[in-house]
């Protein structure tokens, strides 16, 4: 059995933030924990409404791109970006959905 800890960093980089994540690879004791489902980023929504702005890594805004929300793997709204990069999708309701756009998939929470 091993007795050492070895640590590995996993560099994800999502609508242009990097977030660096240190993570055991393996340890010499297993850890019994019970798992929390992970919901990401909590938005508040408007009136059902969700709102943003899509940029890119160096901040200028994303023009023409899709962005695609769905819940329990069903598309529930769907909006392109305008020239500022903002987009609008109506009509959500609250709980853990995905946020797809330019190739990412970004886990929330609606409230």
């Amino acid at each position: 059995m091993f007795r050492h800890t070895f640590l590995a960093k996993i560099v994800a980089c999502c609508l242009g933030f990097a977030v660096i994540s240190p993570f055991p690879l393996m340890s010499a004791e297993p850890r019994l924990s019970a798992k929390k489902p992970f919901y990401g980023t909590d938005i508040i929504l408007v009136k059902g409404t969700l709102t943003g702005k899509l940029l890119s890594a160096n901040g200028s805004p994303v023009d023409g791109a899709a962005v695609t929300v769905t819940k329990q793997g069903k598309e529930v709204g769907k909006a392109i970006t305008t020239a500022d990069g903002t987009y609008t999708v109506d009509d959500l309701t609250t709980g853990p959905h995905l946020i797809r756009l330019v190739g990412a998939e970004v886990p929330v929470r609606l409230w």
